[in-house]
C-alpha cells in the first residue's frame, strides 16, 4: 500500500503522522472543484476492499472508474484517507494492535494515536460529502447508511437502484439494530430513535455533528469474492459523484 501512495502520478500522498509503532497514516488532497468531498477506508482492518477500492480510485486502474480521481479534478476537491487503520490492515484485524476498535473511539476523553492523528487533520474542514468505505461479515449483499442535513440531496434509494443492475443487495429486515429499508439504513427516518451521543463516536457522525451535510457508509459482503467487493465500492463511488455533479435527485 505504502509502495502504491508513493508511486501516485501527480498526486501527492501526505503523511499526517506515524504512531508509536512507526506506522504511518496518509492523506491525499486533490482537485480545484467547488465539492468538498472526503473519503476513507480501512477503519476497521479484515475490511480490505475499501482501501483497495480508494487506492484504485487514485490510480485510475479498473474497469468501473474512468481515469479515477483525476477525471473529476474541475468539480470536486478531495481529502483521501486510504486507510485509517495501518496495523489493523496489516494484521487483518478489525481492531488496532492494541485491540481497539478505533471506530467507536472520535471525540472520546482519551482517543488512540490512530484517532487523535485524524481529527487533527480534519480540525475546521468543512466537507459536502462524507464516504466511508466498510464490509460486513454477516453482509448478504449491498448496502449503506445515510445520515444527512435537511435540504441535502437524498442519494441513498438512486445508489441502491443503480448497484443493483450489477450486484445483490442485502435485503435483512434489520442490520445494527435498525431498520433495512431495501439496502438503505437511515437513522434519520426514525427521529425518536435517531440519537447521537456526544462520546465515543463512530467517525461519520463525529464528522456530522461538525457539520459535514452529508455522510454516507458503504458496506460490502465479506463473503463475496474480493474484485466484487472492490467493484461495489467503486460504483457506489461513481454513482454518488455523478449524481452530485448533476444535482440529481431533487432535496427532501
Amino acid at each position: 500500500m505504502i509502495e502504491r501512495l508513493n508511486n501516485l502520478k501527480g498526486i501527492p500522498a501526505v503523511i499526517i503522522g506515524r504512531i508509536e509503532s512507526g506506522y504511518p497514516l496518509y492523506m491525499i488532497t486533490h482537485g480545484e472543484g467547488d465539492i468538498r468531498v472526503a473519503l476513507s477506508a480501512g477503519i476497521h482492518g479484515d475490511e480490505p476492499a475499501g482501501v483497495e477500492a480508494l487506492l484504485r480510485f487514485l490510480e485510475g486502474t479498473h474497469i468501473c472508474i474512468d481515469e479515477g480521481i483525476k477525471k473529476w479534478d474541475k468539480v470536486f476537491k478531495f481529502t483521501v484517507f486510504p486507510c485509517t487503520n495501518p496495523t489493523g490492515f496489516e494484521k487483518g484485524t478489525r481492531e488496532n494492535i492494541n485491540g481497539i476498535d478505533l471506530n467507536r473511539k472520535f471525540n472520546s476523553t482519551n482517543p488512540p494515536e490512530e484517532v487523535m492523528i485524524l481529527q487533527d487533520a480534519l480540525k475546521g474542514g468543512q466537507f459536502d460529502l462524507y464516504m466511508d468505505f466498510h464490509e460486513d461479515t454477516d453482509g448478504e449483499g449491498f448496502y449503506l447508511y445515510e445520515v444527512m442535513r435537511k435540504g441535502v440531496n437524498h442519494l441513498s434509494e438512486e445508489i441502491i437502484r443503480n448497484i443493483s443492475r450489477n450486484y445483490p443487495v442485502d435485503r435483512r429486515e434489520c442490520i445494527d439494530g435498525f431498520p433495512n429499508c431495501g439496502g438503505v439504513i437511515c437513522p434519520q427516518k426514525d427521529r425518536k430513535r435517531f440519537h447521537i451521543r456526544k462520546k465515543d463516536l463512530p467517525l461519520p457522525l463525529y464528522l456530522y455533528l461538525r457539520s459535514v451535510k452529508h455522510c454516507l457508509t458503504i458496506e460490502s459482503p465479506t463473503r463475496f469474492p474480493m474484485e466484487e467487493r472492490v467493484g461495489m465500492h467503486l460504483m457506489a463511488l461513481d454513482i454518488v459523484l455523478n449524481l452530485i455533479k448533476s444535482g440529481q435527485p431533487k432535496p427532501v
